[in-house]
C-alpha cells in the first residue's frame, strides 16, 4: 500500500473550480517538506509533508489526489442515482436506478447463493467431449469469463483506419504469468493465497475434493502461464502484429477446431484477424487436446465462480475480496456497498451515469474553460512542432 501526492494539484483544483464555477489552480505549499532539499530527493521535498500526514484509508490499496477525486466522484454519483427516484426519470435514467439498486439488494444475493450461476455450471458439466470445450469457449467470449483465450476489436496496427480482430492469450487467476513461475516469497505468497482461495470457492460451489482439484486447476494454469509471452515481449508493436486469414491461423494452431470456435463466438463471417501471441495459440491447442475434460471443466468453474464472485452472497464476496484486495493488494477493509454499486453503474451505463453527472457538476462555462485551455495546449503544440529543426516539413505537417 502506498500514498502518493501531486504537488502540482491543477487537475484537482481546475475540477473543483469547474464544479462551483469558479477558477483555482495553483501548488500545494502546506505538501511540501522544507527540511528536505529539493535537489536531493524531489519526491520528498515537494510530497513529504502529505505523505506524514495522510493515512491511507483502509479500503484502498494506495492513496492520492487522483483517489480524492475518485472517492468525491463516487459520492456524488451515487446520490444522482439516487435522485432519480425524486423526480421524473427517462426510461434510461430508471434503468440506471434499477441496476443500482438490484446490486445494492444483497438480502436477495444471499438468499440465492450459487444459483445464479446454476445455468452456466450446468453448461460446463456437459461438456463430455473436446468438440464441446472448443465450443463453450468461443460462446463464453460474450461473457466477463476470463478464458485462455479473448477477443477484441481495435485498429489494425498496419492500417488504423480499419478494425482488426485481435485473439489475446488470457486465463489467469493470478495478474499474470511472473505470479506462477517466479520463487520470491512475495510470488510463493500469492500462490498459496490462490490456492486457498479456489479451495473455497469450490467449497462453498458444493463441489467435492476441493483442495486436489483446486490443484489440478493450478497446475494447468501454469502449463497456461509458461506458454504466455512475458510483459516485454507483450509491448513489442511488432511481435504482437501478426495479421493473418483463418486458414493461416489453422496451420499455425493445428490442434483447436477454430472453425467450430469462431461459429460459437458468433465470429464466422471473420475472415481476417491478428494472433498477437502465435507460439502461445499453438502450445494452448496441445493443452486442449493432453489435459484430461474434468480439469478443463474446473478449470472453467473457477474461472466463472471468480468472475462472478462478488455479485453473489456474502460468502463469495468474503472470498473474493479477501484474494483480490487483501492479499493481492494488502487492502485492509472491504469498500462499502454501494460504492461497488457505483463501479458497476459506471462500467455498465456510463454514458446515462455521465449525462447526469454533467448536468448537474459541468455547466457550460465550465466547458468553455476547458475548450479555451484545450484550444492554448493545440497552439501551443502547433506552434513547437512549426520550429522543430529534426522533422522534415511532411512531418511536420
Amino acid at each position: 500500500m502506498k500514498r502518493t501526492s501531486l504537488a502540482l494539484l491543477i487537475c484537482l483544483a481546475l475540477t473543483q473550480g469547474a464544479a462551483v464555477g469558479a477558477p483555482v489552480s495553483g501548488i500545494d505549499f502546506n505538501a511540501f517538506d522544507h527540511s528536505v532539499r529539493i535537489q536531493d530527493d524531489i519526491f520528498s521535498a515537494v510530497n513529504g509533508q502529505w505523505v506524514k500526514n495522510t493515512a491511507i484509508p483502509d479500503d484502498h490499496a494506495s492513496y492520492g489526489s487522483f483517489n480524492i477525486l475518485r472517492d468525491q466522484n463516487e459520492a456524488r454519483s451515487r446520490q444522482l442515482i439516487l435522485g432519480v427516484d425524486k423526480q421524473p426519470a427517462s426510461a434510461e435514467e430508471r434503468k440506471l436506478a434499477d441496476l443500482y439498486a438490484s446490486f445494492l439488494d444483497s438480502k436477495t444475493a444471499d438468499k440465492r447463493g450459487i444459483k445464479p450461476l446454476t445455468g452456466r455450471l450446468a453448461q460446463i458439466a456437459a461438456i463430455d467431449d473436446r468438440a464441446a470445450l472448443t465450443r463453450l469457449l468461443g460462446m463464453w467470449q460474450a461473457t466477463s469469463v476470463d478464458l485462455p483465450l479473448r477477443v477484441s476489436v481495435d485498429p489494425d496496427a498496419a492500417n488504423p483506419t480499419m478494425t482488426l480482430l485481435q485473439l489475446n492469450q488470457s486465463g489467469l487467476g493470478l495478474p499474470d504469468r511472473d505470479y506462477y513461475l517466479q520463487n520470491d516469497a512475495r510470488f510463493q505468497a500469492a500462490r498459496e493465497a490462490y490456492l486457498a482461495y479456489l479451495t473455497r470457492l469450490f467449497t462453498q460451489a458444493g463441489m467435492q475434493d476441493a483442495a486436489p482439484r483446486a490443484q489440478a486447476v493450478m497446475a494447468l494454469e501454469s502449463r497456461i502461464a509458461q506458454a504466455q509471452w512475458d510483459n516485454v515481449a507483450n509491448r513489442d508493436p511488432v511481435k504482437t502484429y501478426n495479421p493473418m486469414s483463418r486458414g493461416q491461423l489453422q496451420k499455425v494452431a493445428p490442434a483447436v477446431e477454430w472453425a467450430r470456435w469462431f461459429e460459437a463466438a458468433d465470429l464466422g463471417k471473420v475472415s481476417k484477424l491478428n494472433l498477437t501471441q502465435p507460439s502461445y495459440a499453438t502450445a494452448l491447442g496441445g493443452m486442449l487436446q493432453d489435459t484430461p475434460l474434468p480439469v478443463w471443466r474446473d478449470y472453467l468453474s473457477a474461472r466463472l465462480l471468480d468472475a462472478y464472485a462478488p455479485f453473489l452472497s456474502k460468502p463469495f464476496v468474503d472470498a473474493s475480496f479477501a484474494f483480490h484486495q487483501r492479499a493481492l493488494s494488502g487492502v485492509k477493509e472491504q469498500r462499502p456497498r454501494w460504492k461497488n454499486g457505483v463501479a458497476l453503474a459506471e462500467s455498465s451505463m456510463g454514458e446515462a451515469l455521465g449525462k447526469l453527472y454533467v448536468a448537474q457538476y459541468f455547466p457550460p462555462e465550465a466547458k468553455a474553460r476547458m475548450d479555451l485551455l484545450v484550444q492554448n495546449l493545440m497552439q501551443a503544440y502547433r506552434q513547437s512542432i512549426d520550429t522543430l529543426t529534426w522533422m522534415t516539413p511532411a512531418t511536420r505537417a
